[in-house]
Protein backbone atom coordinates (compact mmCIF):
# COMPACT_ATOMS: atom_id res chain seq x y z
CA UNK A 1 0.00 0.00 0.00
CA UNK A 2 1.27 3.48 -0.84
CA UNK A 3 0.92 5.75 2.19
CA UNK A 4 -0.98 9.02 2.07
CA UNK A 5 0.99 12.24 2.44
CA UNK A 6 0.48 14.06 5.75
CA UNK A 7 2.86 16.83 6.77
CA UNK A 8 3.11 17.81 10.45
CA UNK A 9 4.22 20.86 12.37
CA UNK A 10 5.17 20.18 16.01
CA UNK A 11 5.63 22.97 18.53
CA UNK A 12 8.14 22.72 21.35
CA UNK A 13 6.38 22.19 24.68
CA UNK A 14 2.98 21.47 23.09
CA UNK A 15 1.30 18.07 23.23
CA UNK A 16 1.32 16.09 20.00
CA UNK A 17 -2.38 15.73 19.22
CA UNK A 18 -3.14 14.46 15.71
CA UNK A 19 -6.31 12.55 14.84
CA UNK A 20 -6.81 10.85 11.47
CA UNK A 21 -9.41 8.45 10.13
CA UNK A 22 -8.34 5.58 7.90
CA UNK A 23 -10.95 4.87 5.23
CA UNK A 24 -11.23 1.99 2.77
CA UNK A 25 -10.40 3.39 -0.67
CA UNK A 26 -13.13 1.36 -2.40
CA UNK A 27 -16.03 1.87 0.02
CA UNK A 28 -15.03 5.05 1.93
CA UNK A 29 -15.94 3.19 5.13
CA UNK A 30 -13.61 3.22 8.15
CA UNK A 31 -11.06 0.41 8.40
CA UNK A 32 -11.79 -1.61 11.55
CA UNK A 33 -8.60 -1.35 13.62
CA UNK A 34 -9.70 -3.74 16.36
CA UNK A 35 -6.67 -5.85 17.33
CA UNK A 36 -4.24 -3.78 15.23
CA UNK A 37 -1.03 -2.10 16.41
CA UNK A 38 0.68 1.01 15.04
CA UNK A 39 4.02 2.79 15.16
CA UNK A 40 5.11 6.24 13.95
CA UNK A 41 8.82 6.94 13.55
CA UNK A 42 10.37 10.40 13.24
CA UNK A 43 13.87 10.89 11.75
CA UNK A 44 15.88 13.90 10.65
CA UNK A 45 16.40 12.18 7.28
CA UNK A 46 15.07 8.91 5.97
CA UNK A 47 18.63 7.51 5.87
CA UNK A 48 19.45 8.25 9.54
CA UNK A 49 20.11 5.12 11.58
CA UNK A 50 18.74 6.70 14.75
CA UNK A 51 15.22 8.04 15.12
CA UNK A 52 14.44 11.35 16.81
CA UNK A 53 11.54 9.66 18.62
CA UNK A 54 8.91 6.96 18.15
CA UNK A 55 5.20 6.82 19.00
CA UNK A 56 3.49 3.47 19.41
CA UNK A 57 0.19 1.85 20.29
CA UNK A 58 2.25 -0.42 22.59
CA UNK A 59 3.19 2.51 24.85
CA UNK A 60 -0.12 4.38 24.52
CA UNK A 61 1.18 7.31 22.45
CA UNK A 62 -0.94 6.06 19.53
CA UNK A 63 -4.58 5.26 20.27
CA UNK A 64 -6.49 3.14 17.76
CA UNK A 65 -10.25 3.64 17.52
CA UNK A 66 -11.36 0.12 16.60
CA UNK A 67 -14.36 0.10 14.25
CA UNK A 68 -14.24 3.91 13.95
CA UNK A 69 -10.97 3.63 11.99
CA UNK A 70 -9.35 6.46 13.93
CA UNK A 71 -5.64 6.76 14.65
CA UNK A 72 -4.80 9.29 17.36
CA UNK A 73 -1.21 10.39 17.94
CA UNK A 74 -1.32 11.72 21.49
CA UNK A 75 1.96 12.29 23.30
CA UNK A 76 3.89 14.85 25.31
CA UNK A 77 6.13 17.20 23.34
CA UNK A 78 9.40 15.58 22.30
CA UNK A 79 12.54 16.49 24.24
CA UNK A 80 13.99 19.96 23.81
CA UNK A 81 16.97 18.54 21.92
CA UNK A 82 14.59 17.36 19.17
CA UNK A 83 13.82 21.00 18.40
CA UNK A 84 17.47 21.67 17.56
CA UNK A 85 16.45 19.95 14.31
CA UNK A 86 14.20 22.16 12.19
CA UNK A 87 12.84 19.61 9.76
CA UNK A 88 12.51 15.86 9.47
CA UNK A 89 10.49 13.01 8.02
CA UNK A 90 8.00 10.63 9.56
CA UNK A 91 5.78 7.70 8.70
CA UNK A 92 3.01 5.65 10.27
CA UNK A 93 2.74 1.87 9.90
CA UNK A 94 -0.11 -0.30 11.15
CA UNK A 95 -0.08 -4.08 11.63
CA UNK A 96 -3.24 -6.18 11.57
CA UNK A 97 -3.89 -9.17 13.86
CA UNK A 98 -2.59 -11.53 11.13
CA UNK A 99 0.79 -9.75 11.09
CA UNK A 100 0.36 -7.89 7.78
CA UNK A 101 1.79 -4.36 7.94
CA UNK A 102 0.46 -1.42 5.92
CA UNK A 103 2.10 1.98 5.41
CA UNK A 104 -0.66 4.46 6.30
CA UNK A 105 0.91 7.93 6.25
CA UNK A 106 4.21 9.56 5.42
CA UNK A 107 5.36 13.15 5.31
CA UNK A 108 7.66 15.87 6.48
CA UNK A 109 7.66 17.26 9.99
CA UNK A 110 8.68 20.76 10.99
CA UNK A 111 9.93 21.29 14.53
CA UNK A 112 9.10 24.80 15.73
CA UNK A 113 10.91 26.14 18.79
CA UNK A 114 8.75 27.76 21.42
CA UNK A 115 9.28 31.27 22.71
CA UNK A 116 7.83 30.24 26.07
CA UNK A 117 10.06 27.61 27.67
Amino acid sequence: MIPGNYDLKLYQGATINVLVEWLDGATALPIDLTGWSAVATFRETVDDADSLFVLSSDDGTILLGGALGTIHLLAPSPSASTFEVTKGEWDLLATNPDGQTDAILRGTVRFVRSITR
